[in-house]
């Protein structure tokens, strides 16, 4: 074996360890991550939480442990809080968020806030890219009972998206679940006008 080939393989080895090593590092991170960020208690999330930002590289369960704080935030009033979490439905693991996401917007007992940015998050699913913003989907209706102030983009958004989106079913089922929601007398203003955008 000639000098060079020996060092070649040296150094192939030495990168090779490097990456394992690496690997290693992200998932020990991420296990401890998940971990916090599942035992942060409701009355202790306010703000951006630094627990919540570890958890960007940390795949599916990661995005398992966002949706699980963001159903125990379903009190919270919280915007920075709230639209941190839902930032994760605009990524490749976004998908995991198809069960709180519905169950929060559909909870009577959730505040306004966070039902609607449920919802933001649900058009943004839906769509496979960021949708519009909170004011756009709030605001009430205008004299022919559609939202006043347009949804935004969201119902001319197409799927031109680059990340994964819900399933056929799983569309019909949040389109269900936003027309109930609009058609409930019950709730505030602003989460039937949020419900109205998510329906199309």
């Amino acid at each position: 074996m000639t000098r060079h080939r020996s060092a070649a393989l040296l150094t192939f080895a030495l990168v090779g360890s490097a990456a394992v090593a690496h690997g290693q590092e992200t998932a020990s991170a991420c296990t401890k991550a998940i971990a916090r960020a599942r035992a942060l208690a409701a009355k202790n999330l306010r703000g951006r939480s630094l627990d919540i930002d570890r958890l960007s590289n940390c795949g599916r369960e990661g995005a398992a442990a966002v949706g699980d704080v963001f159903h125990k935030s379903r009190a919270s009033r919280d915007m920075e809080l709230l639209e941190q979490l839902i930032s994760y439905s605009t990524g490749q693991d976004g998908l995991v968020l198809l069960e709180p996401l519905p169950a929060v917007a559909q909870d009577r007992e959730a505040t306004s806030e966070a039902r609607v940015v449920a919802m933001l998050g649900l058009m943004s699913l839906r769509a496979g890219q960021g949708g519009p913003g909170f004011w756009d989907i709030t605001g009430g209706f205008d004299a022919t009972g559609e939202p006043a102030r347009g949804c935004g983009y969201s119902r001319t958004t197409t799927d031109r998206g680059r990340f994964p989106q819900p399933p056929p079913a799983d569309r019909a089922r949040i389109v269900a679940a936003a027309k109930r929601i609009r058609a409930d007398s019950t709730a505030s203003i602003d989460v039937r006008t949020a419900a109205a955008c998510l329906a199309g």
